[in-house]
């Protein structure tokens, strides 16, 4: 959940564990940063754990959603469990079956099947709109919480050289104001235009400057 909340892309993250005590140090870490504003906690049954109660507040509770009791209290107070007899194995319960027994009814609920879909790996990026974000693939990760790239592509081998190169022919910033911590072979952006002296905006409209040309002396 943490992680979840780091990602930009993250408007909300719903929690449905109002019983449960383990949750009590994660929410206290994420009040302390700041991202309870983006948690919505909904109540289950009306006991609240008591390490969670200092954050009531942020609860809200939608009739109907969950049980009003534990289900091991609700089923211990209005049936017996009958034994499974020994001949026979107990058939594997559907995902319609238990609905069905949860409901009580035997009406038909509609199950939706979550399946875990893996992401086709992405052979080049010359195509990819918005392009793959600098920061987060090239560098610790992305520090811009409304960043209008992509962050959430698999890029193969090929696909990140590609991205290496592009990122080499944007002008490095800190580069420009001697600020930059890092040496041209470790930046992820360039110290040094790519087209070297036969740039035809060198002097003029290049984002480089003057730098382009290798002096050894200006690249470390």
């Amino acid at each position: 959940m943490a992680f979840h909340l780091s990602l930009s892309e993250c408007k909300l993250v719903v929690l449905g564990a109002s019983h449960d005590n383990g949750y009590g140090t994660l929410l206290r870490s994420l009040r302390t940063d700041g991202k309870m504003s983006r948690i919505g906690l909904l109540k289950g049954y009306e006991c609240v754990a008591q390490e969670l109660k200092e954050f009531e507040e942020w609860m809200a509770e939608i009739p109907w959603l969950f049980m009003a009791q534990k289900l091991g209290d609700a089923n211990r107070s209005s049936r017996s469990v009958s034994p499974v007899s020994p001949t026979k194995s107990p058939r594997p319960t559907t995902f319609s079956a238990a609905a069905k027994t949860a409901n009580g009814s035997g009406a038909s609920w509609q199950v939706v099947s979550f399946k875990a879909s893996k992401k086709a790996q992405i052979n080049t990026i010359k195509d990819l709109d918005p392009r793959p974000c600098y920061g987060h693939y090239l560098r610790e990760g992305c520090t811009k919480d409304t960043c209008k790239y992509g962050h959430d592509y698999d890029l193969s081998k090929n696909a990140m050289g590609e991205l290496r190169k592009f990122a080499k022919r944007i002008s490095c910033d800190y580069w420009i104001h001697d600020m930059c911590p890092y040496t041209a072979e470790t930046c992820i952006n360039g110290h040094v235009c790519h087209n070297g002296q036969l740039c035809p905006f060198r002097g003029n409209t290049c984002f480089f400057q003057k730098w382009h040309d290798e002096n050894p002396a200006r690249l470390k």
